[in-house]
């Protein structure tokens, strides 16, 4: 088995062996492991192991592409550490790695119809010098591949690639090239490819993305990262929503090029208005006015003349397309409906995306450190029952470095919210934030209780408080402030599910305990509803996987900020009655060693004084 380590950790080679036997009998494997394990590492190892010996590629799959570099720096430690001669590759998608500085201000939907209608008329530079159209160019850019690939090693990271293709030189002279179709060009000679959730799970996309790469489903093992948000992040991508505001532009775009398709965009503008301004309600398709394909077509159409007429960056109208473009797609797995932000084409099935791949693909592990209960997530997933392995590892840290507290001294549930509950609420935070020797994160589960509680929270600590509409300058500008206390101690007051609750690592002393204020229940209206009520027809457990456990999973995602590495010592505090109750508690992981208690102060301050 290659291995990137001298030897694995504590339950790292159970996982290691439960991988490759998956694997080797074209078998998909569920994991819930703890930080610390090395997750990264006892998945890359074995699959790549067995993608080697059986011509087999690999795909690692993550949500953001600020995760891409763990992946790709366990890579490069494997192919070293072992001698391997492989390529593998970090692919974006192909806005986030265009080196044309024009196409920065572009939004979504505009970038993608200029980087084609640019390809189509052969006027993009960076694609002719990368790709090449005429016989020249295309030998010219087989000779710049050998080139890149002359110093390439095993792998580089999607920010090396790009600021190589953005400074290439051809015969002395710079010679840009298009990022995007260079990493393509070397996916096709991977063995393994580290890409985002939709180049592989997004069905729109997957089909040509594996022609691209020149790979197939059948041949291929797929690894999703930080699996607990997979169902969730599929189901975003394949919801469509339409605004007033956006209509609103898109009037003015056709005005301005005198296009017979204002009036039909002014009916809609109204309609959508109308229903806006009433009480959230599920609608049908003939509630918004029918567009037939050559409609579709000339708002296409449209929006290109109107990002070509004006050099304009962003264009309404394609937004508008692609909205209208799903907006008849009739199944029970979509619901329409109508708020006061616009009408919504919104998927509530991820399985829509992924049951295809899963039956297609070699194998499928999806792992995470908070994928509990594994059931959930195999149902919401779409994974096959015969084909389909569960397996939960303990952590692998010292368990006398953590205590998790449970008290039931107070509740954030909505029939006793109060003043006096606040108030309450407020002491025992104090109380334990005051015990903590150093820096503690409290977590609320919106911010209308965290403004409440705040009111009468009055530690003897600085208090920094996440903003409910902050940019990302001034949240990193927060968690500094927050990170330069540590010496002597400081208070963060963040909602669960935010930025400050997931895909941050607090080491040592920047985080010394946690507490979670509250069960961050989403908040209940229609569109929750109706996933309740869906989940409940298809799978029998509504209330459990539409509303409960996704909470509990955000709450034990916060916590999980406390404790990064074997060195770490720290205390959690999960502050509610109901976590104690049978259908949270079974959510906790198997090996937390909870503590029940009225005074979770008093337990805090003897943790600390060990």
């Amino acid at each position: 088995m290659f291995f990137s380590h001298e030897r694995p950790r504590p339950h790292q080679k159970e996982m290691i062996g439960d991988v490759y036997k998956c694997v080797s009998e074209r078998k998909h494997l569920l994991v819930h492991a703890p930080t610390g394990i090395g997750k990264t590492a006892a998945v890359l190892s074995p699959a790549i192991t067995y993608a080697l010996e059986e011509n087999k590629a690999v795909f690692f799959l993550t949500p953001k592409i600020s995760q891409h570099k763990i992946a790709v720096d366990e890579i490069k430690a494997l192919a070293e550490k072992n001698k391997l001669q492989f390529t593998a590759a970090d692919i974006v998608g192909r806005k986030y790695t265009c080196v044309d500085p024009i196409l920065e201000a572009a939004d979504h939907h505009s970038f993608y119809e200029i980087c084609a209608r640019r390809r189509k008329n052969e006027a993009c530079q960076y694609y002719n010098n990368a790709k090449g159209n005429t016989k020249r160019q295309k030998d010219a850019a087989g000779l710049a591949l050998q080139k890149i690939m002359e110093n390439y090693g095993t792998v580089k990271s999607n920010n090396e690639l790009v600021q190589e293709c953005a400074e290439f030189k051809y015969g002395g002279k710079k010679h840009a090239l298009c990022a995007y179709e260079t990493a393509m060009q070397i996916a096709r000679q991977s063995s393994v490819i580290v890409c985002d959730y939709f180049h592989v799970l997004y069905p729109h996309i997957a089909g040509a993305f594996m022609k691209k790469v020149g790979k197939k489903l059948e041949d291929s093992i797929i690894i999703v990262d930080e699996a607990q948000n997979a169902s969730e992040r599929i189901r975003s991508i394949l919801s469509h929503s339409l605004a007033p505001f956006t209509l609103k532009r898109a009037i003015k775009e056709a005005g301005l090029l005198k296009s017979p398709l204002k009036k039909k965009l002014e009916k809609l503008k109204r309609d959508t208005e109308a229903l806006a301004k009433k009480e959230p309600q599920v609608i049908k398709q003939n509630a918004l006015p029918t567009w037939d394909e050559d409609d579709l077509e000339e708002l296409k159409a449209l929006g290109n003349d109107y990002l070509e007429t004006t050099n304009r960056m962003r264009s309404a109208c394609l937004a508008i397309h692609s909205f209208l473009s799903m907006w008849p797609v009739e199944s029970q797995e979509y619901l329409r409906m109508s708020n006061a932000r616009g009408v919504h084409h919104n998927c509530m099935d991820a399985g829509v995306a992924t049951g295809g791949i899963l039956k297609e693909a070699h194998s499928v592990i999806a792992m995470s450190g908070t994928l509990t209960p594994l059931e959930m997530y195999k149902d919401l997933l779409g994974f096959e029952e015969e084909r389909t392995e569960m397996r939960q590892y303990e952590s692998p840290f010292p368990r006398e470095n953590r205590v998790n507290i449970i008290s039931d001294s107070v509740t954030t549930r909505y029939a006793k919210r109060s003043d006096e509950q606040y108030q309450k609420i407020a002491g025992e935070v104090t109380k334990v934030v005051d015990t903590v020797p150093g820096n503690v994160a409290v977590f609320f589960p919106s911010y209308r209780v965290m403004r409440e509680v705040l009111f009468n929270f009055k530690p003897n600590k600085p208090v920094y408080s996440q903003k409910e509409r902050s940019t990302p300058t001034q949240a990193a500008q927060l968690l500094a402030q927050f990170r330069e206390s540590r010496h002597f101690g400081a208070v963060l007051c963040a909602v669960a599910g935010g930025s400050f609750a997931e895909g941050i690592d607090y080491p040592g002393r920047d985080l010394m305990a946690a507490v979670v204020v509250g069960v961050p229940l989403a908040e209940w209206g229609l569109e929750t509803q109706a996933l309740v009520e869906y989940y409940e027809y298809k799978f029998g457990a509504g209330w459990n996987y539409g509303y409960l456990y996704p909470a509990m999973n955000r709450a034990i995602q916060a916590a999980g900020r406390v404790i990064r590495n074997e060195d770490d010592r720290g205390a959690i505090v999960f502050l509610d009655e109901r976590f104690k109750w049978a259908n949270y508690a079974k959510c906790f992981p198997q090996d937390m060693d909870l503590v029940l208690t009225r005074d979770p102060a008093y337990c805090v301050g003897e943790f600390f004084k060990q």
